[in-house]
């Protein structure tokens, strides 16, 4: 399926990227899937899906667009991401993500070691 799909003749330019950095006071780890140059010279993060439901977080898709720009050197906004569901060949991205910020004020939200408030979000 997958070689039949979208991405199938593509080359990426990395694939498994593990980056470690910090957002707000919280550490963040992240695998992203693979990154293609696209042909302005821009850049397309992808996370697979490989689920029957097309439904991701894309708080996942905005750590790892911070992420590919930190190791890039660039801009936030050179890097655009997505989410491609292999089972339907579908590409879904996401151009309105949150911002480092606003990650910083959800990793705080959403952080299980926190005690003294409750979690909003444990899947994020």
């Amino acid at each position: 399926t997958f070689q039949a799909g979208q991405f199938g003749n593509r080359q990426p330019y990395s694939i498994e990227q593990a980056i470690t950095f910090t957002i707000g006071t919280q550490v963040v780890r992240a695998r992203i899937d693979a990154v293609y140059r696209e042909p302005d010279g821009s850049w397309l993060v992808v996370d697979w899906k490989t689920h029957h439901r097309e439904v991701a977080d894309p708080h996942q898709l905005a750590i790892y667009r911070l992420a590919w720009a930190r190791v890039q050197g660039i801009e936030v906004d050179r890097v655009r991401a997505g989410f491609h569901y292999v089972r339907t060949d579908n590409l879904v991205i996401h151009d309105d993500l949150p911002s480092r910020a606003e990650l910083g004020q959800w990793l705080t939200r959403t952080d299980p070691s926190r005690t003294d408030r409750p979690v909003e979000n444990a899947d994020g």
